[in-house]
């Protein structure tokens, strides 16, 4: 079983220098007082905000940074290009899968979004 995703779960990106805060907008269902993520709650910017800066040599930007020979990194604007997996198989936040703390996603740019502290811990899921 893994713990629900909402409002406040601190995520990673592979290719970023820091985590960021995922955010739930609060048309979900609530569980502890703060919105619950489905799969479909990995949108850029509204649900996942920036990473600080990104390191993936797939990244235009990045690759850019790296011929003006201005470092190695560049501004993270992540691009998510799929729905968080795996979900709950049981539980559904607006007739889709709940997101969990073993959930993942991808970034368009090469990044592997993945949970670092779900932020429920007392309510898990199938």
């Amino acid at each position: 079983m893994a713990n629900c995703l909402r409002t406040g779960s601190i995520l990673k990106c592979s290719c970023g220098s820091a985590p960021c805060v995922l955010n739930v907008l609060p048309t979900a269902k609530v569980m502890a007082g703060l919105p619950v993520a489905s799969v479909e709650d990995q949108k850029p910017f509204i649900n996942i905000p920036t990473f600080v800066m990104c390191s993936s040599k797939q990244n235009p930007a990045v690759i850019a940074v790296i011929a003006a020979k201005a470092g190695t990194k560049a501004p993270c604007v992540p691009v998510t290009i799929k729905p968080w997996s795996p979900g709950s198989k049981h539980v559904m936040i607006g007739g889709k899968p709940a997101a969990t703390g073993d959930s993942k996603t991808k970034c368009a740019w090469g990044g592997t979004i993945q949970v670092q502290e779900p932020g429920v811990k007392n309510i898990q899921v199938k």
